[in-house]
């Protein structure tokens, strides 16, 4: 029989425990912030606890039910009949997740539900189990959110992350699941697979390389573990479990037969033989070579190139602040010296640091460690000289050549320089790789230019049409400066600077013919991927103006149903569901933007079970959806954005925001749960919100906090507001 299970792990690691889970067949449920659901039997259960790399629990639901007050609490917690799961001389630990309920003590929750316990047991035995907050036999999660409340048992025991190996750390310490997952995204698997090396020359407490071997060995995590969750739990079967091992054990057998080159550097003599000890515990001192050298000293011969991944100094915890532009110069140069053609992988906790490095990054991936925000990036093969990503170094200012050209070339070069300085620093803070840099600030270069960093550099300038009065030849020659500048400034070639001509959009035109991906790239914005395409339409398929919009509705979707009206590429939708809402509803009238949505959810890794899209005029689609009793008072959380103005033939009336955008809001409010919010969105510069036909609703004007911070120039991009039931 199918049990109903929860994997968490750290939220910046759910896509690769996601990615890990269909490694193993484990067949997965929703998603959230905090993990993964799955309906799997006992043995996949005991699967994942033997062979996660990344997780850190496993739990069973028990129960589930709604509890508002202290005695619902205590009535539920006894609706389960313990004896059922463990003996009373065992001992017991309760933890506490309580989120937006009315009960709001964790502390308190967790004695009320420990009574319920003691009670019953009492009752049918005369005995009661003991608490035990360090190492209890038996670990009870209760999650409540929203008054509904989640029972379940811990399957791991300690956290998953603790494989037994490491008694010691370094002085910054790296837990071992964050090590494997970063491995696994630095496409360790396959690099070794292949033969590749493994180096990590600044080992540390070698938590990198331990991992990096049990991977290439396939030796399971938890082999060496001696006692889980489960071990105490009177439903636990030995005879699957002990099956599982026994396969385990053959596979670490075969695997460490083709084992070779993992190899711990570190200068410090104390931190080697930390390293040794712990190598020895995880029993792998016969495959990896340990050596107490310095980055001055390297040596690597006849090596095959792989992986060099690294967690150095941070200067917040060890060594000098400093002195870490320095340290960071020699890694680089030691890369760029020994180790051409390897991929490498480094942990940050600066991200300036990065530029010391002199290296491209490929990939940047946001983690916690411990309380640390990191960044790990991901610099791949082959390396070149930093170009884009650093300003200092890559926008070589060729300020004679175009000074040959005008003053008004020079004065835009210059300001494209300065904005994009204080650009970069903020994008990569905020792990975003694509933003504005210049909208008319010069009103002779009335342009808009945003910057795409995906397989390289991309720069998308779109014209606004020039009025009338302005000649023709004027115009065609600021056309040709500014994309002159451009390439200059940014060190662009034809192939990465696209041209288009902001104007309205009629019948056809609105929606060219989809052509099949071929001209796609892939762009992230806070580790999230989404298909942009610079040459077949006028937009790119992600409006960078909603960047704050979309983080809101990520913080808000936790279990929520979600719908997105005029969808477009749906990258709303995919933020929605990446932050845990049980569904989500996509709706465009065009099949080519739907085709592209569900795009952005596949290389998001996102099912199409609890996400759908169609294809439907929005307000024939309201129309009928307000008379259907599945919809109605269904979702908590609505998003729209509707265009300025359409005359599609597909739509049975030419579609005016202002005049219809009542009839919008009115019938989006009859789908709305009481306590649900629409997030209302135009950038039609004229627009009105009739607020009197909305006298039943909360309005709240969200326009300044939804403008990012590379639109600062331009408040009037959009409005947005928050639009409440005040009925509750």
């Amino acid at each position: 029989m199918l049990k109903s299970f929860f994997i968490s792990c750290s939220p910046a690691l759910v896509g690769v425990l996601g990615e890990e889970l269909r490694s193993m067949a484990i067949p997965l449920g929703r998603v959230s912030k905090a993990g993964i659901y799955f309906d799997a039997d006992l043995e996949q259960a005991y699967r994942v606890c033997l062979w996660s790399r990344v997780a850190n629990r496993v739990f069973l639901e028990l129960h589930q039910h709604e509890v508002k007050t202290e005695q619902d609490l205590y009535q539920q917690i006894q609706a389960i009949n313990w004896t059922d799961h463990f003996a009373v001389d065992c001992s017991i630990a309760i933890h506490c997740n309580l989120v937006r309920s009315k009960i709001n003590n964790s502390h308190y929750a967790a004695l009320k539900a420990k009574d319920a316990i003691v009670d019953q047991f009492r009752a049918n035995c005369g005995e009661r189990p003991s608490v035990d907050t360090e190492n209890p036999d038996i670990r009870i999660m209760l999650y409540l959110f929203k008054n509904q409340l989640t029972v379940s048992l811990d399957l791991s025991g300690e956290s998953l992350h603790k494989r037994a190996y490491r008694t010691q750390a370094g002085l910054a310490p790296l837990k071992e699941n964050l090590a494997a997952a970063l491995l696994l995204n630095a496409k360790w698997p396959a690099i070794a697979k292949s033969g590749g090396a493994c180096l990590d020359p600044m080992c540390g407490s070698a938590t990198f390389i331990i991992e990096a071997a049990m991977i290439a060995a396939d030796i399971a995590p938890a082999l060496n573990r001696k006692v889980f969750g489960f071990s105490q739990w009177r439903q636990h079967q030995p005879e699957i479990f002990n099956k599982l091992i026994d396969e385990a054990q053959q596979r670490r057998t075969s695997g460490l037969k083709t084992l070779t080159n993992i190899i711990a550097y570190d200068a410090n003599q104390k931190m080697i033989q930390v390293a040794s000890e712990n190598i020895k515990r995880a029993g792998l001192e016969d495959y990896i070579q340990v050596k107490h050298l310095g980055l001055h000293d390297f040596q690597l011969k006849d090596i095959k190139p792989g992986l060099m991944i690294c967690n150095p100094p941070y200067g917040k915890r060890i060594g000098s602040v400093n002195r870490m532009p320095e340290l960071y110069r020699n890694i680089g140069m030691l890369i760029k010296t020994h180790l051409v053609n390897w991929h490498v992988g480094i942990l940050l906790a600066d991200r300036n640091l990065d530029y010391e490095l002199g290296m491209t990054t490929l990939e940047s991936f946001a983690v916690k460690n411990g309380a640390l925000d990191c960044f790990f990036q991901y610099y791949g093969v082959p390396f070149t000289t930093r170009m884009t990503e650093n300003v200092s170094n890559s926008l070589v200012s060729n300020r004679s050549a175009v000074a040959q050209e005008s003053q008004g070339m020079l004065a835009l070069a210059n300001r494209l320089r300065k904005t994009h300085k204080k650009m970069i620093k903020w994008a990569n803070k905020n792990l975003v790789k694509c933003y504005r840099v210049y909208d008319a600030d010069i009103p002779e270069y009335a342009f808009a230019i945003d910057l795409f960093y995906t397989d390289k550099l991309y720069c998308h300038v779109q014209e606004y049409q020039a009025p009338k009065h302005i000649d023709e030849d004027k115009v065609a020659r600021h056309i040709k400066e500014a994309l002159h500048v451009v390439k200059s400034v940014f060190e662009l070639d034809d192939s990465q600077v696209f041209l288009k001509q902001r104007k309205r959009q009629r019948g056809k035109d609105q929606y060219n013919v989809f052509d099949k991906l071929k001209n796609f790239h892939t762009v992230e914005e806070f580790q999230l991927k989404f298909l942009v395409n610079f040459s077949d339409y006028l937009d790119t398929g992600l409006f960078l103006d909603h960047r704050p919009v979309r983080q809101m509705i990520f913080e808000q979707a936790q279990d929520c149903h979600f719908l997105n009206l005029f969808s477009y590429t749906s990258s709303v939708s995919v933020y929605a569901a990446k932050g845990g809402a049980r569904s989500t509803l996509s709706v465009d009238m065009s099949k080519t933007y739907l085709n592209w949505a569900k795009e952005n959810f596949s290389v998001n890794k996102l099912n199409f079970s609890n996400n759908l899209f169609e294809q439907a005029d929005c307000l024939a689609w309201l129309d009928n959806a307000v008379t259907n009793k599945a919809y109605k008072a269904h979702f908590d959380l609505i998003f729209i954005d509707p265009p300025t103005f359409s005359n599609s033939k597909r739509m049975d009336d030419v579609f005016d925001i202002q005049r219809d955008h009542i009839t919008i809001l009115k019938k989006a409010l009859v789908l709305l749960q009481r306590d649900g919010v629409i997030i209302f969105s135009t950038n039609y510069r004229g627009f009105k919100l009739d607020t009197d036909q909305l006298s039943n609703s909360i309005i709240n004007d969200i326009t300044k906090k939804s403008i990012p911070f590379d639109f600062q120039r331009n408040q009037r991009i959009h409005a947005c507001w928050e639009i409440r039931k005040a009925n509750k």
